[in-house]
């Protein structure tokens, strides 16, 4: 039986398999790691456009400073993927 390695979404702390996740690398400034391969300290993003929207409502991005190109290419990218790919 082979494992599936599981990452938690920062916005509905939910788990779900790493592939289906946007990873984004915050050291040194935040970049978005399409791979899945650098080195560093990362978040993980869900393609849940709901929750991406309410959580820049409520300013609850601000803690990883992320740039607002960052910011756009995160929304750009779910809105692309299939929600229920998750």
């Amino acid at each position: 039986m082979r494992i599936i390695p599981q990452r938690m979404d920062v916005l509905t702390r939910k788990s779900h398999p790493k592939q289906s996740l946007l990873r984004v690398v915050l050291s040194p400034a935040p970049r978005i790691d399409y791979a899945q391969d650098q080195l560093g300290r990362a978040i993980y993003f869900a393609p849940d456009l709901a929750a991406f929207e309410l959580a820049l409502k409520k300013g609850r991005l601000r803690r990883y400073g992320l740039s607002e190109e960052t910011i756009a290419e995160i929304r750009q990218w779910i809105k692309n993927t299939d929600s229920s790919a998750c």
